[in-house]
């Protein structure tokens, strides 16, 4: 069971990774692309070390940001809601962080469409993902009641915020 759960670790952190990647070439001007294009074919080898380096790094970032939700959404899985089951909480953490990742990529197949509150609020991704961890815990803690009501709330509410942070406050200026 150990071994599923760090397989499954590992493909969220590379999905993840690639989610930012391509939200970040996809936000990126054309006079920018333009320069990259224009310093791969000056000077190859300089280029793909510095991209790789920016890899490396994004990838850093991202794992960083997977071990800190993960360890904050267990915490307060446990001292606040009482949600006591590691397995729960587990696939309520991979849930959450691949629907963070499927909304990234939402928002860079929806371009400008996605650019406002609403959005956020109603992300396609977001709501399915909620929905997935709803139908999750009710499955397995046989029935919700108030409190797993307001730790789901929680979590939409988590996601939206970090939507709205990753997508506006560090790409768009």
């Amino acid at each position: 069971m150990r071994l599923k759960h760090n397989i499954l670790s590992v493909c969220i952190i590379l999905f993840l990774t690639f989610c930012f990647v391509w939200y970040i070439l996809n936000s990126l001007p054309t006079e920018e692309i333009y320069n990259i294009q224009k310093l791969l074919n000056s000077d190859g080898i300089r280029a793909y070390a510095f991209f790789s380096l920016l890899l490396l790094l994004l990838l850093v970032a991202v794992i960083f940001l997977y071990n800190f939700l993960f360890i904050l959404i267990r915490l307060v899985s446990k001292s606040v809601f009482n949600i006591n089951n590691d397995n729960n909480i587990a696939i309520v953490n991979y849930i959450f962080l691949a629907t963070l990742g499927f909304s990234l990529l939402i928002n860079t197949l929806l371009g400008i469409w996605s650019n406002t509150l609403m959005y956020f609020i109603f992300n396609p991704a977001t709501v399915f993902g909620v929905l997935c961890i709803t139908v999750y815990l009710w499955r397995k803690l046989n029935g919700l009641n108030i409190n797993h009501i307001i730790y789901i709330i929680l979590l939409y509410a988590w996601l939206v915020l970090i939507n709205a942070f990753l997508q506006e406050g560090f790409f768009n200026g």
